[in-house]
């Protein structure tokens, strides 16, 4: 009987010890979560940019540590008819925010199907970031920002 309460007991302690490690860990450590919309639109084009994620800085055998991961999506809407698509033959739009960018060229060998565009990525940007967007769709280009839904 007293065998098994001695069992009883290391165990106990052994979890205790586990769980008490976990809980010091994550008191040494920050995590930031990011979570933006960002919008604009010029004369015939509108965008929404969307960033999801989170940075945790973290201390690790006496080293400061980083790790991030995040998702971002780039949405660009044809503001007018799609009909008014139909003798377009190339788009090519890109942005570029603080320290990253991307963007997407298509052809069409008929006229788009659709009059929203997307590009993903894992960037991450700040909630204060300014990004440029650029949309060029054949002879045609216009340029805009877009400003997240907090900033005034």
């Amino acid at each position: 009987m007293n065998r098994n309460k001695l069992i009883i007991g290391i165990v106990g302690l052994v979890i205790l010890l586990i769980a008490t490690t976990s809980v010091m860990k994550s008191l040494n450590k920050e995590v930031i979560e990011h979570n933006y919309t960002f919008v604009g639109e010029s004369e015939n084009w509108k965008a929404e940019y969307r960033v999801k994620g989170q940075e945790v800085f973290y201390e690790e055998n006496d080293t400061f540590e980083y790790d991030s991961e995040s998702k971002s999506q780039l949405k660009l809407t044809y503001k007018g008819d799609l009909n008014e698509l139909s003798l377009v033959r190339s788009l090519e739009f890109n942005y570029e925010a603080p320290l990253n960018g991307g963007g997407k060229g298509l052809e069409f060998d008929k006229p788009p199907e659709q009059k929203v565009f997307t590009h993903s990525s894992n960037d991450l940007v700040s909630e204060d970031a300014v990004i440029d967007v650029n949309v060029q769709w054949d002879e045609n280009k216009e340029e805009f920002t877009l400003k997240s839904k907090e900033q005034p």
